[in-house]
């Protein structure tokens, strides 16, 4: 069995032997009442011997403002405050049909492209010839 530290609700760190890391939070929390909360839950062991005692004491500081954070009691919100915020769903508003083209301009974009594509085909014809 692997061993993991879990971090509880309350401001408590425990080191659990466990099959795996939910089994550990499980564990923990009974140990502590049905009401406990589970903060996190992470392998212990070599891993946190090998880092510097920098990044170790930055990690234990960081549990602890976790933990402080997670034991506060939530505010409570009132009735007129949920109520201003739920969403009003309005129907979708229906596109706007496209105008067709006169006869005058649908023959000028059709000269205007015949134009583009022969300056692409005249451009391809010479990079071919200078390659």
């Amino acid at each position: 069995m692997s061993k993991y530290r879990v971090t509880l609700l309350k401001p408590v760190v425990e080191v659990i032997d466990a099959a795996n890391h939910f089994m550990a939070a499980v564990v923990a929390s009974a140990r502590h009442g049905d009401g406990t909360e589970v903060v996190d839950v992470r392998p212990h062991g070599t891993t946190n011997k090998a880092r510097s005692t920098k990044s170790a004491s930055r990690t234990r500081s960081s549990v602890k403002k976790t933990a402080k954070k997670a034991a506060r009691p939530a505010k409570k919100v009132s009735r007129r405050a949920t109520k201003a915020t739920k969403k009003v769903v309005r129907p979708a508003k229906k596109a706007a049909k496209k105008r067709q083209l006169s006869p005058e301009a649908r023959a000028k974009l059709v000269a205007n492209l015949a134009k583009a594509r022969a300056a692409r085909a005249k451009k391809l014809r010479a990079t071919k010839r200078a390659g």
